[in-house]
This record gives structure tokens, sequence and C-alpha cells, in this order.
């Protein structure tokens, strides 16, 4: 493990007097990578400091200077503890692809919204059933369901036009463009 003091300063000499001025610094996040230990905001001409949580999670220090200045002061410090990452699991490294890396999904999951081209019928809810899986990790359940899929649905070659539709579901039987791959 590494750890890590970092300290940031920011400061700004303002032309004119200020008459107000806010502003948010973020605290480093705590992840799969990294823990922060401690975190500290000082900001000059003093000024109440609140912290909340955003929408992501993230540790947030808001700041409002309610009163004329003519320069701005901002030191965060923090100490953060780097951990070492576990191995991705043999069958999905494929997945992770070149990155390598478990935080690579988090980034992904954006894609992971309702798609244009996928309807779901009657059939595909009762397929969903059948393959209902329960979870807990992930990388575990995409590699089950993938498997469960595949043992399903059975390769009919020559069939050149295509099932990708409710009938291969119903029927079990499709062509590449129908079938996954474990």
């Amino acid at each position: 493990m590494n750890f890590y003091s970092i300290r940031h300063l920011r400061a700004s000499a303002i032309r004119s007097h200020q008459r107000e001025h806010h502003g948010d610094a973020h605290a480093p996040r705590s992840d799969l990578n990294q823990h922060c230990l401690t975190f500290s905001l000082s900001v000059s001409p003093r000024c109440r400091v609140f912290s909340y949580r955003d929408h992501q999670g993230n540790t947030v220090q808001h700041f409002d200077i309610p009163n004329e200045h003519n320069q701005l002061v901002i030191v965060a410090e923090s100490v953060v503890e780097q951990q070492v990452l576990p191995d991705v699991p043999a069958f999905c490294r494929r997945c992770v692809g070149r990155a390598g890396r478990l935080d690579r999904g988090r980034r992904l999951l954006g894609d992971a919204a309702a798609s244009t081209f996928a309807v779901e019928t009657p059939a595909v809810k009762l397929l969903a059933a059948q393959m209902a899986l329960p979870a807990d990790d992930p990388l575990m359940l995409v590699q089950e369901l993938n498997q469960r899929l595949f043992d399903y649905f059975k390769y009919v070659p020559g069939n050149a036009r295509g099932l990708a539709d409710r009938r291969a579901i119903i029927s079990g039987e499709g062509v590449c463009q129908d079938l996954p791959t474990p």
C-alpha cells in the first residue's frame, strides 16, 4: 500500500473588490483503488464551509464569502491510501479488455440505458424469468447469464433468414446473429 499526502493551494488576487464569492471543493473519492483518510479545506477570507454528498456519492465542501474581498486563498489537504486492486477473474479478463481495471465497468454503466432497438415482448419476459439470477456479484452474474443463454439456444446452420426476433426465443434456435457466445 502507498500513502500520498496531497496539498492543493489556490491563491488569487482580485483587481476590484469582490462582493461575494462561492465555490466547491471535492474530497478525494474512496473506492476500490484508494481510500481518503483525511481531508481538510481552509478558505481565506474566513467563511463558513459546509459539507454534503452529491448525487454520485462524492464528498463536496461548499463555501460562500458574503463580504467584499480583494484576494482569495484556498488550501485543500488530504491523505490518501492507495490500495492494491484485486485481480479480475480469468473468465472476465476478455470482457474487461486492455484496460484491465474494474472501474471501467462503472464508466460503461451509462451504456446500460434502455435501447430503442430492443423491444420487451412476452417471450423476452418469459425467458428473463427463466434466466433469473441473484445479482450478488455483477461479473459472476454476467458470466452465468451468458452461459445459460448459450446452453438455452441451439445453433441451426443454413437458416439465412435469421430469427432475431421472438421466434428465436420461443424455439430456442437461431443463426449466429441470434446466439450469444460463452
